[in-house]
This record gives C-alpha cells, structure tokens and sequence, in this order.
C-alpha cells in the first residue's frame, strides 16, 4: 500500500541528518508533508533542517534565479556541517 512505501513510516529508521527543502509552491510534494516528515525526525531526534523556497513548486530552482545559489549555499554548509573526517 502507499502507506506501507511512505518515508513517514520509516522515520523510526533514519539516523543520517537530513535537509528537508521544498518549494512552498510545490503540488507534486505539498510543504504539508515536507513539514510532517521534518517533524517525525525531530521527535526522532534526527538532526534536521527544514527550508521551504518561496516561488518555487517541485523543481526547486526553476522559477527565480536566486533560488540557485540560495540552494547550493544551504547544501554546502550542511554538508560542511555533517560531513565525516
């Protein structure tokens, strides 16, 4: 069932700490979900991160430019952040 494929379902699972972003425009991945799956992770205690880009719908980067390099900067501090010696 989809429930059964649901990453919601799964959060118990993850321990690897995840950045979240979601155009707040998108319909294909509402924000709604992006904001409940960040949610389970925190309770998980999972390090997260949620960054909801204005403008933009499921493919982030498409609508404004500055979206660009918004998303490039946050994937280079967290990755600097979490990245392993």
């Amino acid at each position: 069932s989809w429930l059964e494929a649901s990453p919601i379902m799964r959060t118990r699972q993850v321990d690897t700490p995840t950045l979240v972003l979601v155009g707040e425009e998108d319909v294909r991945t509402p924000p709604a979900q992006a904001r409940e799956l960040f949610s389970a992770l925190q309770i998980a205690k999972v390090p997260t991160k949620l960054v909801l880009m204005r403008g933009e719908g499921h493919g982030i980067n498409t609508f404004r430019p500055s979206n660009v390099m918004r998303t490039q900067l946050y994937l280079r501090q967290w990755y600097e952040q979490w990245r392993r010696p």
